[in-house]
């Protein structure tokens, strides 16, 4: 895991090119619906993944990056139940906002946000901190984790179709 800025961190090659391609196939078959929160910039589609065998995967990498990050302080306490699916056409953005807390399964708080890119074939899309300009670029695979008080945005994306997902974490020693 590198840190990006301070709350921020990025996993390169999280996901497999194999392991985007079946989540977005999964996703499109399913059926992506207009965004729930469209009134507060949300310009999106979406639809929820309940995937205990994907979410299975992604909690085992995440307990071995964050255990071989020895520079790394967290712990996973709890992963989200579901995934989120977004697809983002040409002219779609999600306007500056910060992740909710969510009560997950286990008790716990959530106090952080993954998101993982599903691909990269697109012009604009990239995600935004407000502490920061630099712009972090879509990139197949890619997982950024972010403590969910720290306003983000995506940028309208130019050309193409970008996918991502997302689910809630509760780590220990933040």
């Amino acid at each position: 895991m590198k840190p990006i800025m301070d709350g921020v961190w990025e996993i390169p090659n999280f996901l497999s090119p194999e392991e985007c391609m079946v989540i977005i196939l999964k996703a499109e078959m399913l059926g992506f619906k207009p965004a729930q929160k469209r009134s507060s910039g949300r310009y999106n589609q979406e639809v929820r993944l309940e995937e205990t065998t994907i979410l299975g995967t992604l909690a085992m990498r995440l307990i071995n990056y964050l255990s071989d990050d020895g520079a790394c302080q967290l712990q996973l306490a709890d992963l989200g139940d579901l995934l989120e699916c977004y697809r983002y056409d040409e002219g779609e953005y999600i306007a500056p906002h910060s992740d909710a807390h969510k009560k997950l399964k286990s008790g716990f708080l959530s106090n952080l946000t993954l998101i993982a890119y599903l691909n990269d074939d697109i012009q604009g899309g990239e995600t935004y901190f407000s502490e920061s300009k630099m712009p972090i670029v879509p990139k197949l695979g890619k997982a950024v984790i972010f403590k969910q008080a720290l306003r983000h945005e995506g940028a309208k994306v130019l050309r193409g179709t970008k996918y991502i997902i997302r689910t809630d974490l509760a780590c220990a020693g933040l």
